[in-house]
């Protein structure tokens, strides 16, 4: 179940990142402009 919660976190902690309204793609990675 350790498996299965670590890998159902980091979905969510990745789906943060790409999430705009977070301004994930932001927070260190390089952007478009």
């Amino acid at each position: 179940t350790e498996g299965v919660h670590f890998f159902t976190r980091g979905k969510v902690v990745t789906s943060r990142w790409l999430d705009p309204s977070h301004g994930g793609i932001n927070l260190g990675f390089p952007q478009n402009s």
